[in-house]
């Protein structure tokens, strides 16, 4: 199979030149023309124009001008008024950026995704991680030999020397530079419109390239899998901090969790998207959360499964309710005892207890602790603390789930919990609906699993026949709440009485029965009825 792969060379140093020398001149367009006619899987694109087609998509559209610029204009020499022109025209124009979204597309097409990302900054690889084969760069691919004469120069150095992809996709990483001359004589000649946002984690230019690189880490892990290799992507792995310690699993995956959950934020502004919808940035999300969880799956895991549980239920727990719904909704069959882990730790911790008080204790379950009593040390601290490092003979023999089901009455007794009263504002709790909605997908997905056989039949189907589970679904989705307690009543009987049909269907399971209705649909019926 290998052998069917073309092996990438550079591009000859004639035509690499010919691409330099219209850069050189601000002929961006030409050049990203000229890059494209050399595109082809024999060839790999140089790192330094990879990296100006990155900065030309990142680079933000000119805001509208005051009245004031034509003003001053008035004011200068007709040489001062062209050489301010000329500075302007060595910048991208707005008609590149377009086009070099295009072009870094189609490469994804043509070449291995290696040959594009190790134009991006990413951390070193330790051989402790544990699974061969996963670095995915050699020094020959990082070597770069030619010198940068073009305009961005300073540019491209600087977004180099970051530590990692998602720098590049925050707010003002790249500022527009036609506006430096200008903004000396009237400062409110231009302003960029993005300098008056929050600082958001995902900028309103960076959306198309964070598509971009989800797209190339899923590449990379359609190319692992496809040689039969475990399904993750080691260019994503490359994105996260290897552990201080140099040993075990990587863990700081707060970054790229927190800009999984940038895209399923509800925030539609024109100003934070530019265009880009709501439902195209979710899909987004739930994909780069599908890449973080595949990398905990590996044996031995090369990302910590508690650390990503808990940096997920911390950043779920303060999700609005469509979001969250959109989050539980997109998680792949695959991953069903993912979700089941996830949506117990959900449970566990948004009702009435502390987000900051959860523990793992086993694989993939994280359950309530008791608080701590705080310290001068641990105020306002992170999740800082170093994983345990498995066992050498952890990949030997019976590989032990990462993500294994709960017992039995632990999720019964999670799911007969009361639904608990409306949170306050600055509360990480659950509310009634968020609570119910976690319940019915817990529901849900253990029937599911049940129907895939990776639930364990003797052990559940009698919870099921014995009535456990429909009782505590009367007692933990409504239960004494009234109509007048919750706006969110009608959504939460809903909720209701779909977890109890897929009791009813189960219940038919067991007995010998068949389903007419498969659950899942419950799920999405709800979601369209919101």
């Amino acid at each position: 199979m290998s052998s069917s792969v073309p092996i990438e060379r550079e591009i000859p140093l004639i035509q690499r030149g010919f691409v330099d020398n219209c850069f050189e001149e601000g002929q961006y367009e030409y050049g990203i023309d000229a890059l494209d006619k050399l595109r082809g899987p024999n060839y790999k694109p140089p790192q330094l124009h990879v990296r100006t087609l990155v900065y030309i998509a990142l680079y933000p559209l000119p805001p509208k001008p005051s009245n004031n610029v034509e003003r001053i204009e008035m004011f200068l020499s007709p040489r001062k008024i062209q050489a301010q022109r000329h500075r302007d025209d060595m910048w991208p124009k707005p008609t590149s950026r377009p086009l070099a979204i295009s072009l870094l597309r189609a490469f994804i097409d043509t070449n291995s995704p290696e040959c594009l990302m190790r134009a991006l900054p990413f951390h070193t690889y330790t051989d402790s991680d544990g699974v061969k084969d996963v670095n995915p760069f050699t020094e020959a691919d990082l070597k770069e030999n030619h010198e940068d004469n073009s305009p961005l120069k300073n540019e491209l150095a600087g977004m180099q020397s970051r530590k990692d992809c998602w720098e590049m996709l925050k707010v003002g990483f790249i500022k527009r530079k036609q506006q430096d001359h200008r903004s000396r004589m009237d400062n409110t000649a231009i302003k960029d419109d993005s300098e008056e946002l929050p600082d958001p984690t995902v900028g309103p230019y960076a959306w198309p390239l964070l598509e971009w690189m989800i797209h190339v880490f899923e590449k990379n892990q359609c190319m692992k899998k496809a040689v039969g290799q475990p399904s993750f992507s080691p260019l994503l792995l490359m994105q996260i901090p290897p552990p201080r310690s140099k040993k075990g699993p990587r863990w700081e995956v707060d970054v790229p969790v927190q800009v999984a959950m940038a895209c399923l934020a509800p925030d539609s502004s024109e100003l934070l998207t530019h265009g880009i919808s709501l439902e195209k940035r979710q899909e987004l999300g739930s994909r780069l959360v599908a890449l973080l969880v595949n990398l905990t799956l590996t044996m031995p895991p090369l990302l910590s499964p508690s650390h990503l549980m808990r940096t997920l239920t911390l950043k779920l727990l303060d999700l609005p309710f469509k979001s969250l719904l959109s989050m539980l909704v997109s998680i792949p069959s695959d991953h069903m005892q993912f979700k089941i882990s996830l949506l117990e730790s959900c449970l566990a911790s948004g009702v009435g207890g502390s987000t900051e008080a959860i523990n793992t204790t086993k694989a993939g379950t994280v359950a309530p602790r008791a608080k701590p009593k705080p310290s001068a040390k641990r105020v306002n601290a992170t999740v800082t603390a170093e994983p345990v490092v498995p066992p050498p003979n952890a990949a030997k023999g019976q590989p032990k789930e990462t993500y294994a089901v709960p017992s039995q009455d632990r999720l019964v007794h999670l799911l007969s919990a009361p639904l608990p009263p409306l949170p306050k504002a600055d509360s990480r709790e659950l509310s009634p609906v968020k609570t119910a909605l976690v319940k019915f997908h817990l529901i849900s997905t253990l029937y599911n699993l049940r129907i895939a056989g990776r639930l364990a039949i003797a052990d559940w189907d009698p919870v099921v026949r014995s009535g456990t589970m429909q009782i505590a679904v009367v007692n933990g989705i409504t239960g004494n709440l009234e109509k007048q307690d919750d706006p969110d009543y009608d959504m939460i009987e809903v909720y209701r009485a779909n977890a109890l049909e897929v009791v009813k269907v189960w219940m038919a399971d067991s007995d010998g029965g068949k389903s007419m209705r498969c659950p899942m649909q419950y799920s999405l019926d709800v979601s369209k009825t919101i």
